[in-house]
């Protein structure tokens, strides 16, 4: 077995007849770890839940006393993981579920392939409904970045960069801590043909003129802190940094008018609100939890 913790960040989970949704999804990754931190950002706190959560083998609960981001949460477990001498974290999203089944052609890469060069493992998103093609899962190719969701971080190659920026709160962190490891020289991985269950949120269609955009419905707060970091990023950090954020995020005049006028009137009036606020402050260098202005 792999030396490797696993890390869930919980934000007031869903419940689906009176069960927490986020139990099933532990299940499909609780055996390829040692020992799972359940971090809890939650403003919401049911002590049977947590009570619940504690009861799982291998779990180790921990409260983050109110909503402190999940770069704060990332970066904590992380931390963790270190001090317990694990060599790999398994980073997911509580609405995420792993492909257990397809976890022997990762514990085979790891244990043939040189990671002293390798900074982490991905999977291929996969959203419940689309269509997905089949074929050869121990096939893999390089890529700038990946989600946190599904991903395998090497711990020891982590040290050697800056490491979560827990000011950047909530949206980008992955992208960030992708760019930091591509930067330092180590490849991020990802596995074509295995597939991670992981939810986008609701998905809409737009019509516009004669193209169809397919979008990710986010509320206005997402917006502010999805385009804050992006403008922080593209102002203060390096321009090899910057050049992997670009070819990765499309968050330009075109994505900011389908933002606005794909939603419905009142909810486009208020991203068009958070979006501005959200580029002057990431401008601005301010970081942090959101705060009216």
């Amino acid at each position: 077995m792999i030396n490797m913790a696993g890390c869930v960040v919980l934000y007031n989970p869903p419940k689906t007849d009176n069960k927490l949704d986020v139990i099933e999804n532990i299940k499909t990754y609780l055996p390829l770890v040692k020992k799972l931190y359940v971090m809890d950002n939650s403003t919401k706190i049911d002590a049977k839940d947590v009570e619940e959560l504690k009861q799982i083998k291998k779990v180790e609960y921990i409260s983050m006393n109110g909503n402190k981001g999940i770069a704060k949460a990332l970066k904590d477990a992380t931390e963790l993981a270190i001090k317990e001498n694990f060599d790999y974290i398994l980073t997911m999203d509580q609405d995420s579920k792993y492909p257990t089944e397809d976890f022997g052609y990762i514990e085979e890469y790891i244990k043939n392939n040189d990671m002293s060069q390798i900074g982490q493992l991905c999977l291929t998103v996969w959203t419940q409904g689309e269509k997905r093609r089949e074929g050869d899962k121990s096939k893999t190719h390089v890529v700038p970045t990946c989600i946190t969701s599904g991903t395998i971080l090497n711990l020891k190659n982590y040290l050697k960069v800056d490491g979560f920026n827990e000011d950047l709160f909530i949206d980008l962190v992955d992208f960030d801590i992708s760019a930091q490891l591509t930067l330092k020289g180590y490849k991020t991985i990802k596995f074509d043909k295995i597939f991670l269950n992981h939810q986008l949120g609701k998905i809409k269609y737009f019509n516009f003129i004669l193209f169809i955009f397919k979008i990710s419905l986010w509320p206005p707060i997402r917006h502010y802190y999805i385009f804050r970091n992006y403008h922080y990023f593209m102002k203060y950090k390096s321009k090899k940094y910057k050049s992997i954020l670009r070819k990765e995020l499309k968050l330009g005049y075109g994505e900011i008018f389908v933002r606005i006028f794909a939603y419905p009137k009142g909810i486009g009036k208020e991203n068009y609100k958070m979006i501005k606020q959200g580029i002057k402050d990431g401008k601005a260098g301010i970081l942090g939890p959101y705060k009216e202005h």
